[in-house]
């Protein structure tokens, strides 16, 4: 996460007006206290509550995660749908009804 958001950072001169800070001491904090409280929190709760559940399942609802992702970047950030998108998650829809058949 931290090379990704140096790349952009560093590649994008609009970063600082996408992201709403200059890329300086500010930037780096708002990841650190992302990371920490809300990305760790999150992905400790979800391995946690994996402990419970068959790794097929698991697996299912991982392979859901690309699917869910694109559809409130679509609806709250104004991605354009494309083919591309659309045809990729008919794919991992499918495969996920595969999985759910051959259970």
């Amino acid at each position: 996460m931290w090379l990704v958001a140096k790349d952009y950072i560093t590649a994008a001169p609009e970063a600082s007006a996408i992201l709403g800070m200059e890329p300086g001491n500010r930037l780096w904090l708002a990841l650190l206290l992302y990371s920490i409280l809300i990305y760790t929190p999150a992905n400790t709760l979800v391995f946690y509550g994996n402990r419970n559940v068959s790794p097929a399942t698991v697996g299912m609802i991982l392979l859901l995660e690309p699917v869910t992702g694109i559809s409130l970047d679509i609806a709250f950030l104004g991605m354009t749908l494309t083919w591309n998108i659309i045809a990729g998650g008919i794919i991992i829809l499918l495969s996920n009804l595969v999985l759910i058949l051959k259970k």
